[in-house]
């Protein structure tokens, strides 16, 4: 049975703290996620040479780390903590208090399985879920817990990197810019292409706390204690192998049909194309459906 051990765990700040906002109000669209789980995301890395080097495991553990904490300097809202305060009208109100609270950074190390155990199996490997840290912790609870955590694995011949961020503080499209920020800097920036934007967008310009604050109903939240926090048994998830050129066909085919050149990445391309068989279903189901009632 696969075991992963546990080397050591950290917290990460950002590395030069300035020009942060004191706090972040939460938009409606921000907190419809609070009762949903963490994002995760991972990337797996094949580096046979890690198996029989532990200064280059050590050295790939400080790089990852550090490029954290100059990444963090730039969403302060990723280092802080999500704050609750509750009202005399059994409401509570959110925001991100940007305190600089840090991320949790973890070493784990895996000491039988293979970059081919993971990336070959037909479903996700049972093991695969103790790589992502701060699994089964929802949104909410981003009150205790950080609001990122990342995660290096090694594993025979390789490392699996994994993050998980709240996902009240980032929804998908702000969590790939950030992403693709912090590649930037890892690069060697000192500044960013596209730097995010903290000002919150709400019904008119109105900037009275009054206005900004919105109180939930605490029945609404304690719905967290009723909700399994894992998949029914016996739901296993599929794994879609795509490899580098079949991307590229599809990336080409995209930009050809719209008539643009390389305005469609790689990414977009092929969550399109896997978009759309989904798309096709849920239309076919629909019109049965007005078909029955009709």
């Amino acid at each position: 049975m696969t075991s992963i051990r546990l080397i050591s765990t950290s917290t990460v700040k950002a590395a030069n703290p300035k020009n942060q906002p004191p706090i972040i109000d939460l938009t409606p669209w921000d907190l419809q996620f609070l009762l949903s789980d963490y994002i995760q995301r991972g990337a797996l890395f094949h580096i046979p040479q890690l198996s029989q080097d532990q200064e280059s495991e050590a050295l790939l553990v400080h790089y990852v780390k550090s490029s954290l904490s100059k990444c963090l300097d730039h969403f302060p809202h990723l280092t802080g903590r999500l704050a609750a305060v509750e009202h005399d009208d059994n409401t509570t109100s959110f925001f991100f208090d940007c305190n600089n609270g840090g991320a949790l950074f973890a070493h784990a190390v895996v000491d039988d399985v293979s970059t081919r155990d993971i990336i070959e199996p037909v479903y996700v490997p049972s093991f695969a879920d103790s790589f992502f840290p701060l699994r089964g912790v929802k949104n909410c609870q981003g009150t205790v817990e950080p609001l990122v955590a990342v995660q290096v694995t090694k594993v025979v011949d390789g490392a699996f990197i994994s993050i998980s961020i709240n996902h009240s503080v980032m929804d998908g499209a702000s969590f790939f810019h950030a992403f693709s920020s912090c590649l930037e800097i890892v690069n060697g920036s000192s500044s960013l292409s596209k730097p995010p934007v903290f000002e919150r967008c709400f019904l008119n310009n109105n900037t009275t706390d009054d206005f900004h604050t919105i109180r939930i109903p605490n029945s609404y939240i304690k719905q967290i204690a009723n909700e399994a926090d894992d998949a029914p048994s016996g739901v296993k998830v599929r794994v879609f192998h795509f490899s580098k050129e079949v991307i590229a066909k599809l990336k080409e085919k995209s930009n050809a049909e719209v008539g643009i050149n390389d305005e469609i990445s790689s990414l977009q391309a092929l969550l399109c194309h896997l978009s759309l068989p989904l798309i096709i279903v849920v239309m076919s189901l629909v019109k049965v459906f007005f078909k029955e009632i009709n």
